[in-house]
Protein backbone atom coordinates (compact mmCIF):
# COMPACT_ATOMS: atom_id res chain seq x y z
CA UNK A 1 0.00 0.00 0.00
CA UNK A 2 1.26 3.59 -1.18
CA UNK A 3 0.16 6.17 1.58
CA UNK A 4 0.81 9.70 0.01
CA UNK A 5 -1.66 12.60 0.07
CA UNK A 6 -0.01 14.23 -3.33
CA UNK A 7 -2.48 12.78 -5.53
CA UNK A 8 -0.27 12.76 -8.72
CA UNK A 9 2.50 11.20 -7.00
CA UNK A 10 0.48 8.59 -5.50
CA UNK A 11 -0.96 7.91 -9.11
CA UNK A 12 1.92 7.43 -10.42
CA UNK A 13 4.07 5.25 -7.59
CA UNK A 14 1.01 2.71 -7.97
CA UNK A 15 1.23 2.65 -11.37
CA UNK A 16 4.70 1.55 -11.80
CA UNK A 17 5.04 -0.50 -8.81
CA UNK A 18 1.36 -2.13 -10.69
CA UNK A 19 3.22 -2.53 -13.83
CA UNK A 20 5.79 -4.50 -11.98
CA UNK A 21 3.04 -7.19 -10.89
CA UNK A 22 2.45 -5.90 -7.20
CA UNK A 23 -0.82 -5.62 -6.28
CA UNK A 24 -1.23 -1.80 -4.86
CA UNK A 25 -3.72 0.30 -3.20
CA UNK A 26 -2.94 3.41 -3.38
CA UNK A 27 -4.26 6.25 -0.12
CA UNK A 28 -4.11 9.48 0.81
CA UNK A 29 -3.81 9.98 5.25
CA UNK A 30 -3.09 7.17 7.80
CA UNK A 31 -7.06 7.11 8.53
CA UNK A 32 -7.99 5.81 4.98
CA UNK A 33 -4.86 3.48 5.51
CA UNK A 34 -6.64 1.93 8.94
CA UNK A 35 -9.77 1.61 6.73
CA UNK A 36 -8.62 -0.03 3.63
CA UNK A 37 -5.97 -2.11 5.29
CA UNK A 38 -8.53 -3.98 8.20
CA UNK A 39 -9.32 -6.08 5.30
CA UNK A 40 -6.03 -6.62 3.42
CA UNK A 41 -3.27 -9.00 4.39
CA UNK A 42 0.25 -6.42 3.56
CA UNK A 43 3.55 -7.12 3.16
CA UNK A 44 4.74 -3.67 1.93
CA UNK A 45 3.79 -0.15 2.38
CA UNK A 46 5.47 2.81 1.40
CA UNK A 47 4.38 5.85 3.55
CA UNK A 48 4.92 9.59 3.23
CA UNK A 49 6.01 11.90 5.98
CA UNK A 50 4.31 15.02 5.24
CA UNK A 51 0.19 13.12 5.86
CA UNK A 52 -2.97 15.20 6.83
CA UNK A 53 -3.78 14.36 10.60
CA UNK A 54 -1.21 11.59 11.51
CA UNK A 55 2.16 11.70 10.07
CA UNK A 56 4.25 8.99 8.51
CA UNK A 57 6.57 8.57 11.17
CA UNK A 58 3.96 8.15 13.94
CA UNK A 59 1.79 5.43 11.51
CA UNK A 60 5.28 3.55 11.22
CA UNK A 61 5.74 3.58 14.67
CA UNK A 62 1.98 2.45 15.66
CA UNK A 63 2.40 -0.60 12.51
CA UNK A 64 5.69 -1.46 13.67
CA UNK A 65 4.29 -2.52 16.91
CA UNK A 66 1.28 -4.39 15.94
CA UNK A 67 2.95 -6.11 12.73
CA UNK A 68 6.57 -6.49 13.55
CA UNK A 69 7.57 -8.28 10.17
CA UNK A 70 5.70 -5.68 8.20
CA UNK A 71 7.92 -3.88 5.41
CA UNK A 72 8.28 -0.14 5.83
CA UNK A 73 9.38 2.24 3.34
CA UNK A 74 9.49 5.87 4.30
CA UNK A 75 9.52 7.86 1.21
CA UNK A 76 9.59 11.63 1.86
CA UNK A 77 11.12 15.02 1.12
CA UNK A 78 12.74 15.20 4.37
CA UNK A 79 16.56 14.38 4.06
CA UNK A 80 17.76 15.87 7.53
CA UNK A 81 20.08 13.31 8.83
CA UNK A 82 17.96 13.46 12.23
CA UNK A 83 14.61 12.86 9.90
CA UNK A 84 16.12 9.97 8.98
CA UNK A 85 17.18 8.92 12.65
CA UNK A 86 13.90 9.57 13.35
CA UNK A 87 12.25 7.35 10.51
CA UNK A 88 14.78 3.87 11.37
CA UNK A 89 13.48 4.96 15.02
CA UNK A 90 10.08 4.54 14.22
CA UNK A 91 10.36 1.18 12.55
CA UNK A 92 10.61 2.09 8.67
CA UNK A 93 13.37 -0.63 7.17
CA UNK A 94 14.33 1.89 4.61
CA UNK A 95 14.56 5.64 4.59
CA UNK A 96 13.96 6.90 0.83
CA UNK A 97 14.37 10.83 -0.09
CA UNK A 98 12.01 12.22 -2.55
CA UNK A 99 12.42 12.25 -6.36
CA UNK A 100 13.09 8.35 -6.04
CA UNK A 101 14.14 6.75 -9.06
CA UNK A 102 11.35 4.26 -9.80
CA UNK A 103 14.36 1.13 -10.29
CA UNK A 104 15.34 2.23 -7.19
CA UNK A 105 11.76 2.25 -5.28
CA UNK A 106 11.32 -1.56 -6.90
CA UNK A 107 15.05 -2.35 -5.16
CA UNK A 108 13.76 -1.67 -1.67
CA UNK A 109 10.44 -3.60 -2.04
CA UNK A 110 12.48 -6.60 -3.35
CA UNK A 111 14.82 -6.25 -0.82
CA UNK A 112 12.01 -6.46 1.41
CA UNK A 113 10.11 -9.25 -0.12
CA UNK A 114 13.12 -11.32 0.17
CA UNK A 115 13.25 -10.43 3.87
CA UNK A 116 9.86 -11.42 4.14
CA UNK A 117 10.44 -14.90 3.05
CA UNK A 118 9.04 -14.38 -0.91
CA UNK A 119 12.22 -15.53 -2.06
CA UNK A 120 10.53 -16.06 -5.70
CA UNK A 121 11.01 -12.06 -6.23
CA UNK A 122 14.79 -12.74 -6.41
CA UNK A 123 16.59 -13.69 -9.79
CA UNK A 124 17.86 -17.55 -9.86
CA UNK A 125 18.33 -19.63 -13.23
CA UNK A 126 15.86 -22.34 -14.12
CA UNK A 127 18.24 -25.20 -15.11
CA UNK A 128 17.94 -26.71 -11.61
CA UNK A 129 14.39 -26.80 -10.70
CA UNK A 130 12.18 -29.06 -12.68
CA UNK A 131 9.11 -26.62 -14.33
CA UNK A 132 10.54 -23.85 -12.83
CA UNK A 133 9.47 -20.35 -15.25
CA UNK A 134 11.87 -17.86 -15.26
CA UNK A 135 10.37 -14.21 -16.26
CA UNK A 136 11.95 -11.83 -18.05
CA UNK A 137 10.70 -8.27 -18.09
CA UNK A 138 12.25 -6.38 -19.83
CA UNK A 139 11.97 -8.63 -22.99
CA UNK A 140 8.18 -9.69 -22.05
CA UNK A 141 9.51 -13.32 -22.12
CA UNK A 142 9.45 -16.79 -19.97
CA UNK A 143 12.08 -19.16 -20.29
CA UNK A 144 12.28 -22.59 -18.78
CA UNK A 145 13.36 -26.10 -19.98
CA UNK A 146 11.78 -26.18 -23.19
CA UNK A 147 12.69 -23.02 -24.28
CA UNK A 148 11.00 -18.96 -24.10
CA UNK A 149 7.63 -17.72 -24.97
CA UNK A 150 6.60 -14.40 -25.85
CA UNK A 151 3.76 -12.85 -23.24
CA UNK A 152 1.53 -9.94 -24.24
CA UNK A 153 1.20 -7.20 -21.53
CA UNK A 154 -1.57 -8.26 -20.05
CA UNK A 155 -0.24 -11.80 -19.87
CA UNK A 156 3.13 -10.38 -18.28
CA UNK A 157 1.37 -7.72 -16.04
CA UNK A 158 -1.41 -11.56 -14.66
CA UNK A 159 1.71 -13.47 -14.21
CA UNK A 160 3.84 -11.37 -12.09
CA UNK A 161 1.29 -10.71 -9.92
CA UNK A 162 0.36 -14.64 -9.21
CA UNK A 163 3.92 -14.67 -8.67
CA UNK A 164 4.62 -11.94 -5.69
CA UNK A 165 1.06 -12.81 -4.45
CA UNK A 166 1.01 -14.52 -0.78
CA UNK A 167 0.86 -18.17 -1.73
CA UNK A 168 1.09 -17.38 -5.26
CA UNK A 169 -2.75 -17.07 -5.16
CA UNK A 170 -5.00 -14.14 -6.30
CA UNK A 171 -8.60 -14.22 -5.72
CA UNK A 172 -11.07 -12.90 -8.34
CA UNK A 173 -11.46 -9.51 -7.12
CA UNK A 174 -7.56 -9.33 -7.19
CA UNK A 175 -7.17 -10.29 -10.26
CA UNK A 176 -9.74 -7.93 -11.67
CA UNK A 177 -8.08 -5.32 -9.89
CA UNK A 178 -4.56 -5.97 -11.12
CA UNK A 179 -5.57 -6.13 -14.68
CA UNK A 180 -7.68 -2.79 -14.03
CA UNK A 181 -10.97 -4.52 -15.35
CA UNK A 182 -14.11 -5.44 -13.42
CA UNK A 183 -16.87 -8.04 -13.69
CA UNK A 184 -18.62 -5.77 -16.46
CA UNK A 185 -15.85 -5.11 -18.39
CA UNK A 186 -14.38 -8.20 -18.03
CA UNK A 187 -16.51 -11.16 -17.97
CA UNK A 188 -15.59 -14.74 -16.45
CA UNK A 189 -15.36 -16.26 -19.52
CA UNK A 190 -13.00 -13.41 -21.21
CA UNK A 191 -10.91 -14.34 -17.82
CA UNK A 192 -10.66 -18.03 -18.19
CA UNK A 193 -9.94 -17.59 -21.53
CA UNK A 194 -7.18 -15.81 -20.59
CA UNK A 195 -6.11 -18.34 -18.34
CA UNK A 196 -5.95 -20.76 -20.95
CA UNK A 197 -3.99 -18.78 -22.85
CA UNK A 198 -1.39 -18.37 -20.44
CA UNK A 199 -1.12 -21.62 -18.81
CA UNK A 200 -0.73 -22.70 -22.59
CA UNK A 201 2.59 -20.71 -22.57
CA UNK A 202 4.06 -22.22 -19.25
CA UNK A 203 3.16 -25.53 -20.75
CA UNK A 204 5.06 -24.75 -24.29
CA UNK A 205 7.77 -23.15 -22.18
CA UNK A 206 7.89 -26.35 -19.82
CA UNK A 207 6.42 -25.50 -16.50
CA UNK A 208 4.09 -29.05 -16.77
CA UNK A 209 0.57 -29.03 -16.96
CA UNK A 210 -0.27 -27.98 -13.20
CA UNK A 211 1.36 -24.42 -13.40
CA UNK A 212 -1.70 -22.74 -13.00
CA UNK A 213 -4.73 -24.35 -11.35
CA UNK A 214 -8.71 -22.69 -10.90
CA UNK A 215 -9.34 -22.76 -6.71
CA UNK A 216 -13.15 -22.71 -7.37
CA UNK A 217 -15.14 -19.81 -6.74
CA UNK A 218 -12.17 -18.38 -5.76
CA UNK A 219 -8.96 -17.52 -7.99
CA UNK A 220 -6.20 -19.24 -9.22
CA UNK A 221 -3.12 -20.32 -7.64
CA UNK A 222 0.00 -21.10 -9.69
CA UNK A 223 2.04 -23.74 -8.99
CA UNK A 224 5.05 -23.79 -10.84
CA UNK A 225 8.27 -22.34 -9.54
CA UNK A 226 8.59 -18.55 -11.07
CA UNK A 227 11.98 -16.00 -10.93
CA UNK A 228 12.02 -13.31 -12.01
CA UNK A 229 14.68 -11.14 -14.03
Amino acid sequence: MVVEDYQPLQNSLVEALHKFGHHVVGVDCAETFDEEAKDRNLDVIVIDVTLPGEDGFSLSRRLRKVQPTLGIIILTAKSDAADKVTGYQCGADMYLTKPVDIEELMAAVNALARRLGHDDLTTRGVDTEPHAIEINIAENIIKGANGTTELTTTELTLLLALARAKDKTLELWQIYDVLGKDEQTLQKSALEAQIYRLRKKLLDSGAGNQAIKSLRLRGYRVYCPIYIK
